[in-house]
């Protein structure tokens, strides 16, 4: 496995250039050399979630993006395309529901204080969302570059 890290800490949220993300998805595959790989960004690519309409397989190595910045937990399946898996509950202020994850189907997410656990399986990757406490409030699976919660 391996990580790919893309450094998007200074992005624009106002005027998000979907093309630049696109430059890091394929900079991600190249780095991948047919082995599985995630990649690993401070904001979520909001720029890609609204330009994001085609079937057409994209970073066919990549099999996640994690993201964090938006201080949710979600997770966002994608057809054709990595689902991203945004794990921002950490920090000062909680987020809303943003409307480009919320128009994606079968998203699911909650705002709330916390961090995730990835533990490896024999088919892919378990998730689990938790509470600063350690309390289980949701699990989800990831493999073959889908994700079910």
């Amino acid at each position: 496995m391996r990580i790919v890290n893309a450094d998007s800490a200074n992005g624009d949220e106002d005027n998000p250039d979907p093309h630049a993300f696109e430059l890091d998805e394929r900079i991600a595959n190249a780095a991948a050399n047919g082995r599985e790989t995630w990649l690993l960004t401070h904001r979520p690519p909001l720029a890609y979630l609204r330009a994001h309409a085609s079937a057409d397989p994209n970073g066919s190595h990549i099999a996640a993006i994690i993201a964090g910045h938006i201080h949710m937990f979600a997770a966002i399946p994608f057809a054709g395309a990595p689902p991203t898996i945004l794990v921002g509950t950490g920090g000062d202020t909680l987020d809303r529901w943003y409307p480009e994850v919320s128009a994606v189907p079968h998203a699911v997410g909650e705002a709330r204080f916390g961090y995730a656990i990835f533990d490896r399986t024999a088919d892919g990757w378990t998730i689990s969302e938790r509470d600063p406490e350690g309390s289980e409030h949701r699990r989800c699976i990831l493999s073959k570059r889908t994700i079910h919660c």
